[in-house]
């Protein structure tokens, strides 16, 4: 099979798992350290799930680190979670946005976020109080998209 085609099978496969399985979110560090500045918005591309073949997949196609996740319950299976960077977030989503069904606006959203995302604020800089208000919005809106129960959107 020529690599073109692998690639746009392997990405296509990415999408239905992060449709199915994976989270697009928007995540906001409120600290009691962090809220002494600001607070910090990271986008999040991640996959939880009970198989290690399908964790390996994914590490070996698409990099990233896979984690196993805590067990609470008696009755819980060991599950894990492939996340890749933010700096990786963009590519591999533009990669996906067109065999996705799902979870396309939040990916969209997600894209938005991270290109117009003017101050970074890791070494805890304080970010002005328009960088903040922007980054709740696209907080708020991705929120929206993911929020469970009826809200059919057909």
């Amino acid at each position: 099979m020529n690599k073109t085609i692998r690639g746009k099978l392997q990405l296509a496969y990415l999408a239905g798992i992060i449709d199915g399985e994976g989270c697009l979110g928007i995540s906001k560090n409120t600290t009691k350290k962090q809220r002494q500045k600001n607070p910090k918005y990271q986008s999040e591309v991640c996959i939880i799930n009970t198989d290690t073949r399908l964790m390996n997949w994914l590490k070996e196609n698409f990099g990233g680190l896979v984690n196993e996740r805590k067990i609470y319950g008696p009755n819980d299976k060991i599950s894990y979670r492939w996340r890749i960077k933010e700096s990786q977030h963009q590519i591999i989503l533009k990669a996906i946005i067109p065999h996705l069904v799902i979870k396309t606006e939040q990916a969209k959203l997600i894209i938005k976020f991270l290109t117009n995302k003017t101050q970074n604020n890791l070494d805890g800089r304080e970010v002005s109080q328009k960088e903040i208000i922007r980054r709740e919005y696209y907080y708020q809106e991705i929120k929206k998209l993911n929020t469970r129960g009826n809200t059919r959107r057909d």
